[in-house]
């Protein structure tokens, strides 16, 4: 359940934000920001007003959820970030990294706090316990088992000897006693620990579980059979069986007295757990169902399956909306709100649905790449704009018209620029590389391959033409490593070095004599564009 929540919660994201558009707008231009590479994981603040995403690009960054905007990026970690989790007050964030740390961060100023070390392998999941005081992390073999922090201190507590290497899912109890591990490489094993003395105190036979949102029952996978038993004596209570409860897990109601389960004929089976009894038989799918979610009120249940989605009024079992999943059927989550419901396709396309309605408001399509960057030429005749497949699209915005595409990056196009003439696109890419574009024929005419030795990330994030366009400026290793190049021949003119995080941003002055870079060290500098000498350094309260 682990990956499926992380993913649904990334969904959940991307669709509540998706969604905050109105319908009927008219084109505008928008200008996308976001991290520079994939993202791993995204969690929800418990208000669920804030959005936090873990990205490859090693920086977590912060969102209002409401409005989509971008409110702060927290940088630190030195490799991919693949975990995140809020305490259950909302005000402090955890995330885990490549780079063997978890680090402790204050959600309303960004600021570090603290940074948990002790594993020898990557941090893949992080769970903080519901009364926020300990933290529980888990790593790759050799780095095998539970390990425990307590969250003020940052102090490790001890560590529960899981010897699986992939144990999966895992949570915390809801009075923050007991964990509980799942089945990992076919084990078929359920285990409850004490945390206090981080002994195994309870084990059941089963491939993964759920838990009822009152965290006194536990619902246990195992076969065609879903055995719900108490989680604080193991004593079971009931079980159901000749279920498909392989394809799709159970799902509990908001108010835990329903369990809802997919039955081997392809029909979702509505129990009440206090007697076990058939509540309501959904029937309509003609394939196997792999998902169900309830809404947050519990009134809607959500049921995906092998290209259908349907929407039911879990009271009465009448179906409220059928829908076609063009691809193949993947996760689905509805919105904290209740009013979105978010799909993801194991093709990788991303849909929201209006839940009232069943209308689809935003579907992504099987080409999920997005814009990343935009350029004007100096005449503002032309548009360049990049996309996340690394390609980079000039279009003449006199007529509308597309002109021609530019394909030779190996990687996502962060940073454009055209030179003062015109007749040269500068292109800067997370293959290292800066390419220079000839606007009117397409053609290549020169790349600029950086310096891998001194690169702690190989990218290009910023790139700026001399006002003469007789050299070029690029930035964005994270390193903060600023240089300019000869544009006639590619030559490396001189390194400014100064920075202590990547440069995000470059700008000449007027004359050309002096060089401004923004950077994710807090700073702006001021450089002397002949001879390289920093001028000044201003400093800032957030990365610039």
């Amino acid at each position: 359940m682990k990956l499926a929540h992380r993913i649904i919660t990334s969904i959940a994201l991307i669709f509540a934000l998706a969604a905050s558009a109105s319908f009927g707008q008219q084109p505008e231009l928008v200008v996308e920001t976001g991290h520079q590479d994939g993202v791993n994981d995204v969690a929800f603040s418990p208000d669920g007003k804030l959005a936090a995403s873990a990205s490859r690009d090693q920086t977590i960054k912060l969102w209002e959820v409401s409005t989509g905007r971008e409110l702060r990026t927290l940088v630190g970690h030195r490799d991919y970030v693949f975990t995140l989790a809020f305490t259950p007050d909302g005000k402090l964030l955890a995330s885990g990294s490549r780079d063997q740390t978890i680090k402790l961060w204050n959600v309303e100023t960004g600021e570090l706090l603290r940074t948990f070390t002790g594993h020898t392998d990557m941090v893949r999941l992080i769970v903080i316990s519901p009364d926020g005081k300990t933290l529980a992390s888990a790593s790759h073999f050799p780095d095998r088992g539970l390990r425990l922090w307590d969250v003020a201190s940052g102090k490790e507590k001890g560590r529960i000897a899981v010897t699986d290497d992939e144990f999966t899912p895992v949570t915390w109890s809801r009075d923050s006693l007991s964990l509980i591990s799942g089945d990992g490489k076919g084990t078929q094993a359920i285990k409850v620990w004490d945390a206090a003395t981080r002994t195994e105190r309870l084990k059941l036979k089963g491939r993964t579980f759920t838990l009822s949102p009152d965290g006194k029952i536990i619902a246990v996978i195992d076969g065609k059979q879903v055995a719900l038993f108490d989680l604080q004596t193991g004593k079971p209570r009931i079980a159901f069986d000749n279920l498909a409860a392989e394809e799709g897990e159970p799902s509990f109601s908001p108010d835990g007295k329903t369990i809802a389960c997919v039955g081997a004929d392809h029909s979702v089976l509505l129990f009440e757990i206090a007697n076990g009894k058939q509540k309501l038989k959904l029937e309509g799918h003609t394939g196997d169902v792999f998902f169900l979610a309830f809404s947050p009120d519990g009134k809607t249940l959500a049921t995906s399956g092998r290209e259908q989605l349907f929407f039911w009024d879990a009271g009465k079992g009448a179906k409220l909306h059928e829908r076609e999943n063009s691809y193949q059927p993947g996760i689905i989550a509805f919105s904290p709100d209740g009013q979105t419901l978010a799909t993801w396709q194991y093709s990788d396309v991303f849909t929201a649905w209006d839940v009232r309605s069943g209308r689809k408001r935003f579907d992504s399509g099987k080409h999920t790449s997005k814009a990343v960057c935009l350029a004007f030429s100096p005449d503002g005749r032309t548009l360049a704009k990049t996309r996340d497949d690394g390609t980079i699209r000039l279009w003449n915005l006199t007529e509308g018209k597309e002109l021609r595409t530019f394909t030779g990056h190996t990687e996502v196009v962060r940073a454009l620029a055209f030179s003062p003439d015109g007749n040269l696109l500068a292109s800067g890419s997370a293959d290292n590389t800066v390419k220079l574009w000839d606007v009117q024929t397409g053609k290549l005419s020169r790349t600029l391959q950086m310096p891998t030795e001194i690169h702690t990330i190989k990218t290009v994030a910023a790139v700026a033409f001399s006002p003469d366009g007789k050299t070029i400026a690029e930035g964005g290793s994270w390193d903060g490593a600023l240089r300019v190049w000869n544009v006639a021949t590619g030559a490396l003119v001189r390194s400014f070095k100064g920075h202590t995080n990547r440069v995000n941003a470059i700008a000449f002055s007027m004359d050309g004599k002096i060089l401004a870079s923004a950077s994710s060290d807090k700073t702006i500098k001021l450089w002397d564009a002949a001879t390289g000498k920093e001028l000044r350094s201003l400093a800032g309260s957030y990365e610039t």
